[in-house]
Order: C-alpha cells, then structure tokens, then sequence
C-alpha cells in the first residue's frame, strides 16, 4: 500500500477567469491540473481519483500484536497523507475564494472570508493529524498496557554463555 503524500506543484496550476454574470466582475480560479493517463488507469472509478479509503487500510483483524501493529500504522500512514491533502484543498480554496469580489466592496473583504471558510478546512485537516497521532498511541498503549502478555509469547535470541576469566589459574 502506498500513500501519495506529494504537494501539488503551485507553479503547474491552472487558472482559469470565469465572466461574472448580469454586469458582475469575473473572477480567477486555481485548480490543480488534470491528472495523466497513467494515474487515470488506477483511480477510483467512483471518484475519479485514487484508492478509496476502504481499500486503504487493512480490515479490523485484531488477532496478534502484529496486526494491531499493521492496523495502526497503516491507518498512521493514511490520515496522515490525507490530512496533507486536506491542508493543501484548504489553501487552494483560500486562493480561489480570495479572488472573489466583495460585494459590499471592503478592502481585504473577500480574503477575510475566504479565511473564515478555508479556516474550516484547515480544522479538519488538524483533525486528521490527530488521527494519526492517536493511532501511534494506541499501538503505544497497547505495547504497554499488554507488556507482559506480549514478552511471554515474544521470540528471543537466547544469551551466549560468556566466558569467566579465572583469576585462581596463575
């Protein structure tokens, strides 16, 4: 399982004017590029984009301190990258909401609002961070509160015998 965790290239986007109807002042739109025929072969057929978050992590098998394990540092690995996903949509949509004329024509209007907006987006992208960081804490607990249970079980490398020097032998 791989997760894209790259940033979208802000020098690649596109940006498209969009006319404002009825004699309103048109406005400029970001919007990431299109993805190439490569990509398109594996994305979601849903969505049009990639893997479905079911397909992401593992099923809830929580047979062995292995698969808690895996289970939880798949799911580490996964909000993570989304949660840079998240943050990335947020300023998109900050930089496409602050083109927006304010129509009441206040200066730093239409960015103010675009920040309360995209400042929604932001949240869940910290939420998705914390996420992640609950599910390493819950493999953590695990580790701990489990301890002995897992030691019991655990495979060991058994200890070499070390060689006494004997002092008596002169």
């Amino acid at each position: 399982m791989t997760v894209n965790t790259e940033k979208p290239n802000v020098n690649k986007m596109d940006f498209n004017f969009h006319f404002g109807k009825n004699g309103q002042p048109g406005f400029w739109q970001a919007t990431a590029p299109q993805q190439s025929a490569g990509r398109a072969a594996e994305a979601n057929p849903r969505t049009g984009r990639g893997e479905s978050l079911e397909s992401m992590l593992p099923d809830p098998d929580f047979s062995s301190p292995a698969a808690i394990r895996k289970y939880c540092n798949d799911l580490r690995a996964v909000m993570f990258g989304l949660s840079i996903e998240i943050a990335m949509a947020a300023e998109i949509l900050d930089a496409t909401l602050a083109q927006v004329p304010d129509p009441e024509g206040k200066m730093l209007g239409s960015k103010l609002r675009a920040r309360r907006v995209s400042g929604k987006l932001r949240k869940a992208a910290e939420a998705s961070v914390n996420v992640a960081k609950g599910a390493a804490a819950t493999h953590a607990r695990f580790a701990q509160e489990f301890e002995p249970e897992i030691n019991a079980v655990r495979h060991r490398a058994k200890a070499r015998p070390r060689k006494q020097i004997d002092w008596a032998d002169q």
